[in-house]
């Protein structure tokens, strides 16, 4: 069905900006923390590198951080 694939594919394009967006605040973040070996979510969040709204679609698309890179 055209629609279902449709949805897949803005679905894909949406996580897929979402991950870069998180991406580049990850990048950011760890210019101004060079000590800082692990990055998380939270730490984005709460040092104002994601804004809430940022924060919970990440978790929604259930994007995450590994090794200080953002992955879905």
């Amino acid at each position: 069905d055209l629609r279902m694939s449709r949805g897949l594919g803005d679905v894909y394009k949406r996580q897929t900006a979402m991950v870069s967006t998180v991406q580049t605040q990850i990048d950011l973040y760890q210019n101004d923390h060079p000590n800082q070996d692990n990055v998380t979510l939270a730490a984005l969040k709460s040092e104002n590198y994601l804004t809430e709204k940022q924060f919970q679609k990440a978790q929604d698309l259930k994007i995450t951080i590994v090794h200080n890179e953002a992955r879905k």
